[in-house]
């Protein structure tokens, strides 16, 4: 069954001199919410003073449309975001942005957005993206590491 809502499932055999007996057993079938969500750096090996950008990737695979999604973008010390391209509107609060809710994400539907961040002290960085919905009832976190090196 594709379809959601309560479907029937016949069930018939068939033995010798033609006997047959058949049952019938409802199946509720249920919508399912499958958003997939990814980040990755552009440049992953940068260097002090230079610019990588963040591929933020949403895409929901389910079969029910996702609503009020709310995504944020934080960055460890050493790497600082500068701005946010204009497919999802965010805004730049020190080390994070904050995303304008999505009021709804439909079945087969991809949302990307790209952040630009400077690499500001070496070491290895991290970012955390996070995603809420509706119906999530918990954050769902995915991280990614950038490497900002200093030439000596």
């Amino acid at each position: 069954p594709e379809d959601p809502g309560e479907q029937a499932i016949e069930f018939i055999a068939t033995a010798d001199l033609n006997q047959k007996a058949s049952f019938r057993q409802p199946l509720l079938v249920e919508d399912l919410l499958e958003l997939f969500f990814e980040i990755d750096d552009v440049e992953d090996v940068i260097e002090v003073g230079s610019e990588t950008r963040y591929r933020i990737r949403l895409i929901n695979q389910g079969t029910v449309t996702a609503t009020n999604l709310q995504l944020t973008f934080s960055a460890e010390q050493g790497i600082r975001p500068m701005s946010v391209d204009n497919r999802l509107a965010g805004e730049v609060r020190g080390q994070e942005v904050i995303f304008a809710p999505v009021a709804e994400i439909r079945p087969g539907q991809e949302l990307v957005t790209y952040v630009t961040a400077v690499g500001e002290a070496p070491g290895e960085h991290r970012i955390v993206a996070r995603l809420r919905s509706d119906q999530r009832e918990m954050n769902v976190s995915k991280e990614e590491s950038t490497r900002v090196y200093a030439d000596r």
